[in-house]
């Protein structure tokens, strides 16, 4: 594979040229002649007529732009366009040219061919008719497991417990209190000092001690302590806790 030639300053520079799309890259011109045409137009450039020179230059340039575009249309008229089918596709893959309620018949195989647009021979090379076979007996199957009528499931009438009624109903006291036209203040009246302060705010909450004294824990291994360091009176529970205290955690050396 060739790479992008360069374009000599003769020609155009708007011009994008690749000898990929190039018939002939070296047949007609190429950098070499480029230059001895250059070359021949710098020679015969003087003082006296120095425009002569430049003129065949461009004219040479213009020439070889109009060169590089006919071989640009060349090749892109030639390039081969790829066009995807899709009907094509889709019936080769058994999606859309199948249909729901019919068997693999000879109907069916015509429609295979309207779709595709190809010959029983060339199909069968790529779809055979073995296949055709067993993607029907597998769709078949789908359908009789996703039949969804046989599937119901009656609940039998005779179970009890299944359904929880909630009585809506208002109790005695409930009805009492309603049809009495007493407010709250009436209610109040009616109770007791003692009864009162349990279900005012007004009185201080107090809370209870504690009747079960928490228990005193070694600081060393967690367990339950019944003695403290004398010096700094963290609880241990052997000697082994103590002396490892006195060592590393005690506090008054």
């Amino acid at each position: 594979m060739k790479g992008v030639e360069e374009i000599p300053k003769g020609r155009d520079s708007n011009i994008y040229f690749s000898s990929l799309y190039h018939l002939n890259p070296t047949g007609g011109y190429n950098n070499n002649s480029g230059r001895n045409i250059q070359s021949k137009g710098s020679r015969g450039a003087t003082p006296d007529n120095g425009g002569i020179g430049e003129d065949s230059n461009n004219g040479d340039s213009n020439n070889m732009s109009i060169a590089a575009r006919q071989n640009l249309s060349g090749s892109s008229s030639s390039r081969k366009r790829v066009n995807y089918n899709i009907q094509q596709i889709q019936a080769e893959q058994f999606l859309t040219a199948r249909p729901k309620s019919k068997s693999i018949t000879e109907e069916f195989e015509a429609e295979l061919i309207d779709l595709t647009g190809e010959s029983s021979t060339s199909r069968h090379a790529t779809i055979s008719l073995a296949e055709l076979r067993k993607a029907q007996r597998r769709f078949d199957e789908l359908n009789r497991e996703n039949y969804n009528e046989n599937s119901r499931i009656e609940i039998p009438k005779n179970i009890t417990g299944l359904i929880v009624k909630r009585n809506t109903s208002a109790g005695a006291v409930v009805k009492r209190l309603l049809i009495s036209k007493k407010g709250w203040s009436n209610f109040t009246d009616e109770l007791n000092k003692n009864d009162l302060k349990l279900i005012s705010n007004d009185g201080v909450l107090e809370v209870k001690p504690n009747a079960l004294q928490l228990e005193k824990l070694c600081t060393i291994c967690g367990m339950v302590s019944y003695s403290s360091c004398i010096k700094c009176s963290a609880r241990v529970c052997s000697v082994k806790c103590q002396n490892i205290h006195n060592e590393t955690r005690c506090t008054h050396f």
